[in-house]
């Protein structure tokens, strides 16, 4: 029978050596994924530029309104890395998303007439050296043809270095129905779904609480960046 000490030094080495392989190994670059037809910022959408005061990180209202718009509260935050896992700080994050209607803020929406009035549909923040973002909104609503997500981009220097989009855990049985989320598998598709947990917010108010780390390899060029660069 092997000494008892012998083992226990055996188990210690293991386990130190799996706590440094999964401290040094590199995380997931979070997948690319389509800007989609809404993009508040892009040449088709003839509705008013969304002013300043409405781009900040809550999008539950609108600057000086009294009432929030419709809609379960979600904050969603995490941190913005490279890919060898340091925080990227000055990186621009942008989230765009459907109201609780499953309406976006575009002419080229449909139902663009039917739209919360209330609701910011666009937020963007700076992270800071700790690499940190984080935003206050709503689940967005469903429309036909997609699932529940969220659109983001991260932009370093200027340069759009990601676009993607957000999916929920707790819908993937209707991933393999949905044209965009069905195109990505493995880690691709893991590095997109969030897994939102009851919470709530500094205030006590019932929150949905999601947080996830964007990785982003700060050369890369993301779409329209893309296509400039060749």
């Amino acid at each position: 029978m092997p000494h008892p000490a012998p083992l226990r030094f055996l188990r210690h080495a293991l386990f130190a050596a799996s706590a440094v392989s999964a401290l040094s190994a590199a995380p997931v670059r979070t997948a690319e994924v389509t800007e989609g037809p809404f993009y508040p910022f892009n040449s088709t959408n003839t509705l008013p530029t969304i002013p300043a005061a409405n781009r900040d990180t809550d999008l539950t209202r609108l600057a000086g309104a009294k009432e929030a718009g419709k809609g379960e509260l979600v904050l969603l935050s995490g941190v913005v890395r490279d890919v060898a896992g340091s925080p990227i700080a000055a990186a621009k994050v942008e989230i765009w998303h459907t109201d609780a209607g499953g309406v976006y803020y575009h002419s080229g929406d449909r139902n663009v007439e039917k739209r919360d009035p209330a609701f910011q549909y666009y937020g963007e923040m700076v992270t800071g050296a700790d690499g940190r973002y984080a935003f206050r909104t709503i689940k967005p609503g469903l429309y036909t043809g997609r699932i529940r997500h969220y659109h983001f981009k991260v932009k370093v220097g200027g340069a759009t270095v990601l676009t993607s989009q957000f999916t929920f855990d707790d819908e993937r049985a209707t991933f393999a129905s949905d044209g965009v989320q069905r195109s990505l598998k493995g880690d691709a598709l893991e590095s997109t779904v969030i897994a939102p947990q009851r919470g709530t917010d500094a205030s006590g108010a019932a929150a949905w609480i999601a947080v996830k780390d964007i990785v982003v390899d700060p050369a890369a060029r993301s779409g329209a960046d893309r296509a400039k660069k060749k």
